[in-house]
């Protein structure tokens, strides 16, 4: 009897825990699990890595354009100096003495030329009165337009002979520094002789890098992109596109250079450097942050469209999309899909999703489709 009745509480006992199993199955079925979400980002551009090396952009041997003594030379290696700045003299009292001479020589040739025409105007007078014939007026003509040549004649030789005395100074061409001296003063140079190493200030240096081949037709010049020079520091520096070869330099590889835009990288030449390269892309592009995907075995990435269906209730349908995969990034992947930018996506738990299963997307507004 006792036997008997254990076994029936014990029959009561599984039953019950059955029918708790089958409410909590229900349970579970008719509340859909709550989801984090965010709208759907555009990607204006995927990012590629290069290497490359500083260089500054202005770098010049100096020398005179006339033969003669050095008189003064700059002295203050790796000082800063400005464009136009005097860095070298040459003995200047020939120079000196042909700019008096050609001075001199354009007075005497204004004075002519003046006189020339007072008596050109005489003429005229005495032409129209019948006291002059008309080939003594013709003679006056020519008389001043040969001192109008050699007025003209001698401003060329006075503009050529202030040329070479300018000539016998040495200017910086830009902004910059003197980095070696190759002469000393007192001593005898010709033109074109290396005197001084110059090389510009840091807004000039550039970044030497070659490019992969599938990378260089989204390359635009004028396009930023983000470079590192760890032996500098960690910090992000700003750099341009200036040039970009069409002919390979290595198999595959193209010369590309870069322009830094901030003026406080120290101008230091064969620096190794890191680029991050912002490259174009035609097809349409989205950022799905870490979390709102899986990978596929395919390797695609699987992520879910929160339905926009307008309802007064809270949920949605959980739509599953699968996108093949154009870069990774630090804090998500970048994506090729044609679903609309601000379209709403799970942002977290993804990977416990299935294909249009419900689910409660938290603070979704009821009957907003798009933002």
């Amino acid at each position: 009897m006792r036997s008997g009745i254990l076994l029936l509480v014990i029959l009561q006992l599984i039953a019950c825990s059955e029918h708790s199993a089958q409410q909590a199955s229900n349970y579970n079925q008719d509340q859909p699990p709550v989801v984090d979400w965010q709208w759907l980002q555009p990607v204006a551009s995927a990012q590629e890595r290069a290497t490359g090396t500083t260089r500054v952009a202005r770098q010049a041997v100096l020398s005179f354009e006339q033969n003669g003594r050095i008189t003064y030379l700059f002295d203050d290696v790796g000082a800063p100096v400005e464009r136009g700045d005097v860095l070298g003299k040459l003995l200047t009292t020939q120079a000196e003495l042909d700019v008096d001479i050609a001075q001199s020589r354009l007075l005497e040739a204004g004075a002519g030329l003046v006189e020339a025409e007072k008596t050109y105007a005489r003429l005229q007078n005495l032409f129209t009165s019948g006291a002059v014939s008309q080939s003594e007026l013709d003679a006056g003509l020519l008389r001043l337009r040969a001192s109008l040549s050699q007025k003209r004649s001698a401003e060329s030789r006075l503009a050529q002979a202030r040329k070479l005395l300018d000539d016998h100074v040495l200017v910086a061409p830009y902004d910059g520094v003197v980095t070696a001296r190759l002469m000393e003063p007192d001593q005898q140079t010709s033109a074109g002789a290396p005197v001084l190493h110059f090389q510009g200030n840091a807004e000039n240096m550039e970044v030497v890098a070659l490019v992969a081949e599938a990378v260089r037709p989204a390359l635009q010049l004028g396009s930023r992109h983000v470079a590192k020079v760890p032996a500098l520091s960690d910090a992000r520096l700003n750099v341009r596109l200036i040039e970009l070869s069409d002919d390979t330099q290595q198999r595959g590889l193209y010369t590309a250079v870069f322009q830094f835009e901030d003026p406080d990288i120290a101008p230091i030449s064969g620096l190794s450097t890191e680029l991050l390269l912002s490259t174009e892309t035609t097809d349409p592009a989205r950022f799905l942050p870490l979390g709102s995907f899986v990978l596929s075995e395919q390797g695609n990435a699987v992520f879910f469209e929160i339905s926009p269906f307008a309802n007064d209730t809270e949920q949605r349908m959980a739509v599953r999309h699968d996108a093949s995969v154009i870069a990774h990034q630090e804090q998500g992947i970048v994506i090729r899909s044609d679903l609309s930018v601000n379209t709403a996506i799970v942002s977290r738990g993804a990977s416990f999703l299935q294909h249009k299963q419900m689910v409660k997307p938290i603070n979704y507004p009821h009957r907003l489709l798009h933002p």
